[in-house]
């Protein structure tokens, strides 16, 4: 989440007083400077018009919602969300629950994003239920706000508009947005923020290559560029070709007999929703089975758990999950074992399974490789690359490739995995 305020340019959440955001944005310190951009992995804003984009929900460990410090009350105009992946609208219900947003504040998304955040805002408050009963939590949001949320949406195609919150507090322009087409997946969007003459453009997350989505609509020019990197470090993804398909269809052997369940839950990176409960039950059950990640998988995630020792070369594979079985109990299995760590508020399960059966499929990322990245840096030509939404490694290896090849200075903001 990126908070936006007409003021002065982007600012690190662990500046302090003293920092000066010109000199770190590589910035003349001109008088004249209309905007701040905030990122705080979740973001806030103070005074004058306030702009959010996204409020997600963080999928691994540590604090699952943004930092909202420096909010107040109906404080926040509108928010614009570039896309419909949790780590990107998940925090909009509690955004909602905590009166933050003004009581005119549009969220402004694509029509697509709009119909798709529904449904899975439906399936998040039912999980987030289902947790904090378990763990005797408070609730962070409602039906009630869930509905709110939906009431805000406003509709937008691929182009640009403008919001007059600013001009209304202020004697200033309105803040124009423009919203182009990102390839991430259906409705996605870059977003170009401009007030005062000066501009910013989010990348949001940016496609790779995608024969049903079309291209990724080109950029315009701006003074700042927060540039996603989740694959920033990898040079081209390895393609899922017509061998490894039938490569993975000949290891099955349907014509051993019997049927092969083929188990579609690409939620949570193994994590939330139904996959991790999947997961058990396979080990549970079955002598051997194909467990395949093919995509990106957080910091602090079950995927990324399953994922280290798979690249450790492990003999097995063991991670502890708090998914619940969808009876009442798991099947019996040596292999599937209760545990009740110290200070634990429930008893969770530890699984173990053998190591060759998790595959890394590659070919199947709904993210830009470098090369894509850099054309997209090269297209908008900032004179500041903020690099977010990807590992130390990625956001390291992409920024020293921008700093070789384009004329802006990249910065690595630590908002990543």
């Amino acid at each position: 989440m990126t908070g936006i305020d007409p003021e002065t340019p982007w600012l690190p959440a662990d500046a302090d007083q003293n920092f000066n955001p010109l000199e770190h944005a590589g910035v003349d310190p001109s008088p004249d400077i209309s905007m701040i951009v905030t990122p705080r992995g979740g973001d806030r804003e103070v005074g004058r018009g306030c702009y959010l984009v996204d409020c997600g929900l963080n999928q691994g460990g540590g604090d699952n919602y943004p930092d909202f410090r420096g909010l107040g009350p109906g404080s926040v105009d509108a928010v614009f969300l570039t896309h419909a992946h949790i780590d990107h609208y998940g925090g909009l219900p509690v955004l909602e629950a905590r009166g933050y947003l003004d009581d005119d504040a549009p969220i402004i998304a694509t029509r697509p994003t709009i119909d798709l955040t529904k449904t899975l805002l439906e399936d998040s408050l039912k999980i987030h239920r289902r947790e904090t009963n378990r763990h005797g939590d408070q609730q962070q949001f409602t039906q009630q706000d869930v509905m709110a949320v939906f009431d805000r949406f406003e509709p937008v195609n691929y182009g640009g508009g403008r919001v007059g919150a600013v001009a209304e507090k202020i004697d200033r322009d309105p803040l124009v947005y423009q919203l182009g087409n990102a390839a991430h997946l259906l409705g996605s969007a870059w977003l170009m923020l401009q007030t005062e003459g000066y501009r910013v453009v989010f990348s949001g997350n940016l496609g790779g290559r995608a024969s049903h989505l079309p291209d990724i609509t080109p950029p315009p020019q701006a003074d700042i560029l927060f540039l996603e990197s989740t694959y920033g470090g990898t040079h081209s993804h390895t393609s899922f070709s017509d061998a490894d398909r039938r490569a993975i269809l000949e290891d099955a052997d349907p014509a051993a007999g019997g049927k092969i369940p083929v188990i579609v839950a690409p939620s949570g990176m193994l994590t939330g929703g139904n996959s991790p409960r999947y997961l058990v039950e396979l080990a549970a059950r079955f002598h051997s089975a194909t467990v395949m990640l093919t995509g990106y998988q957080a910091l602090q995630t079950t995927g990324r758990t399953i994922q280290n020792q798979v690249d450790a070369e492990a003999e097995e594979i063991q991670f502890t999950t708090d998914a619940e079985p969808f009876g009442t109990d798991w099947p019996a299995a040596d292999n599937v074992t209760w545990i009740s760590p110290d200070g634990a508020a429930e008893p969770t399960t530890r699984v173990t399974m053998p190591s060759d059966w998790v595959s890394m499929v590659g070919g199947l990322s709904g993210h830009a490789a470098q090369p894509g990245l850099l054309d997209f840096a090269r297209t908008v030509d900032p004179e500041t690359i903020a690099l977010i939404h990807g590992p130390d490694y990625a956001q390291e290896h992409l920024g020293n490739h921008l700093a070789k090849t384009s004329r802006a200075s990249p910065t690595s903001l630590g908002v990543g995995d």
